[in-house]
């Protein structure tokens, strides 16, 4: 059950998921899905809505401001980058951060130790300590 609600946050965030296509996200007997989260970020509340039918899906960020959402990017690309620049933070870190998928921790385990440590290294952030110098 909490792989779903990780999943869910992933989606919105990044339009990232587990299944083979984007449709089988969508019950069989509905038209479309949307996801909508809601994050702070510091004092600052951003949502990022995605909507998905059987054939296009749409994407929108909105900053809160004066006690209203105001749009601040919209299309999946736009997003997605937005986001990753507000997180800091890319597809993949943050789902290696959030959760290791089901096979990769015997992935992890069966490295070589120099991919081992480049892996932990980065899933950590330290491989970016060399920009702060």
């Amino acid at each position: 059950m909490l792989d779903i609600f990780f999943e869910g946050i992933n989606f919105a965030l990044y339009k990232k998921y587990n299944t083979k296509s984007l449709n089988d996200l969508i019950n069989t007997q509905a038209e479309s899905m949307t996801v909508t989260l809601s994050f702070l970020i510091g004092n600052q509340e951003y949502k990022v809505k995605r909507t998905r039918g059987q054939k296009r899906s749409t994407a929108e960020l909105f900053i809160l401001q004066d006690d209203s959402y105001h749009s601040v990017v919209s299309g999946d690309k736009e997003v997605n980058n937005h986001i990753e620049e507000l997180l800091e933070i890319d597809a993949d870190l943050f789902l290696n951060a959030i959760y290791i998928r089901q096979g990769e921790i015997d992935s992890l385990v069966t490295q070589k130790a120099s991919e081992r440590k480049k892996n932990i290294s980065k899933l950590l952030r330290l491989d970016n300590l060399d920009d702060y110098k």
